[in-house]
């Protein structure tokens, strides 16, 4: 797992944002919690899991960068949303790859 310097993270994920990375880093529970990647799918944009699926092995295999958490699905929508519209405002297009970095791995 990586996670990206520019992560994102809901209104009410925000304020326990250290605490929710380090939890979802040292296995931690985290109900309610949702983590957004870059998508592990060709042609999509982001993918939105709970914890207990974001930790299984078939998407850990595959090294996803973390670009945000949020507290609650409907929080999740709106933080896609909001990356999504940040990055199109900015760049005119939506580079999921392009536009996060990674401070860690």
């Amino acid at each position: 797992m990586r996670i990206s310097t520019n992560l994102y993270a809901g209104p009410l994920a925000a304020p326990r944002r250290s605490e929710i990375l380090d939890k979802l880093q040292r296995g931690g529970a985290l109900p309610l919690v949702y983590v957004l990647t870059g998508s592990l799918q060709a042609g999509e944009l982001i993918d939105i899991y709970s914890v207990g699926e974001f930790r299984r092995d078939f998407v850990q295999r595959e090294n996803p960068l973390v670009i945000g958490i949020a507290i609650g699905k409907k929080e999740s929508f709106q933080v896609a949303k909001t990356i999504i519209t940040e990055l199109y405002e900015r760049n005119g297009a939506v580079n999921i790859d392009a536009s996060f970095d990674t401070g860690n791995t």
